[in-house]
């Protein structure tokens, strides 16, 4: 066989197949070619790190063995300085990502500013569209729900307390708890302090959106209902109704009066329906 393809060969054995020094030896060195025992101090080390079952059994014969404590003082020290470098590099993203909360937060509340600016009378027109809305959703695509929640914001929050409310989202939520519950809170102080609803739910501090929509939605659904003025008769106004049915009715007419409600606050209106021959009757009685 040629001389070269065998080299080749013992050295590819060599990194497959780790023999120790000091260590791991076979029980019959002596039967092991030349090639096998001049391998470098410290070799099974490295091999010790590879992948398989030779890789595995030589990891298990070192650790039975045992480090050295200089070895093992040097690890526990570089362990900890990458310790120590990973808790700083993720404080100082941590920090950044705080920052970077507040530019957007912050961000909204400016947009609603430049919105007002937008909503003056007339700009929208001499920009070439027809209002706001269309002018929002053509150059920038904001809804009009958006537009309106933005303006909200920069019209009823500080810059402070939009950014202390954190999105443009939740500070609308609370925009609109604060305009349901019957006391005289501000959206900032149910976000800080929460909320016990009409239905004995207990809003947190600092809740989300979705729960501050919810509450504000029992809120409103525990309004007491408005009765509309005008959409119902008085008795008096009944009662002349019933004399004037009596009085046609003696005079021998066939008709039928009802008494209608007005707009709030106007008398209630008086309808008779009755025959084009019984006219003569209806003068009589009335």
């Amino acid at each position: 066989m040629d001389p070269d393809r065998i080299e080749e060969a013992m050295a590819r054995l060599l990194k497959l197949v780790p023999f120790y020094r000091s260590s791991v030896r076979p029980r019959a060195f002596r039967d092991v070619p030349e090639v096998f025992r001049d391998v470098p101090e410290g070799y099974g080390r490295k091999m010790g790190r590879a992948k398989g079952k030779a890789g595995r059994r030589v990891a298990g014969a070192a650790k039975k063995k045992g480090l050295p404590p200089e070895l093992v003082g040097r690890a526990r020290a570089l362990a900890e300085e990458k310790r120590e470098r990973m808790i700083a590099d993720g404080r100082a993203a941590l920090a950044r990502v705080r920052e970077r909360k507040a530019d957007i937060a912050g961000a909204f509340w400016d947009i609603g500013d430049d919105l007002q600016v937008l909503e003056a009378p007339g700009m929208a027109k001499e920009l070439g569209h027809a209002d706001l809305y269309e002018l929002c959703w053509a150059e920038a695509g904001f809804a009009a729900e958006l537009v309106d929640e933005l303006l909200k914001v920069r019209k009823q929050l500080t810059r402070a307390q939009a950014i202390r409310l954190g999105t443009h989202s939740r500070a609308a939520a609370f925009l609109r708890l604060a305009a349901a519950t019957p006391a005289d809170d501000t959206a900032i102080e149910l976000f800080e302090r929460g909320v016990t609803t009409p239905q004995g739910e207990r809003l947190p501090p600092r809740a989300g959106v979705r729960a501050a929509k919810r509450a504000a939605k029992e809120f409103r659904q525990a309004r007491p209902k408005k009765t509309r003025r005008g959409s119902t008769t008085t008795a008096e106004e009944r009662a002349v109704g019933a004399r004037i049915q009596r009085a046609l009715k003696k005079a021998g007419a066939h008709a039928t009066v009802e008494v209608v409600a007005n707009r709030p606050g106007q008398p209630s209106k008086l309808r008779i329906e009755i025959l084009v021959t019984e006219t003569a009757a209806l003068k009589r009685a009335l």
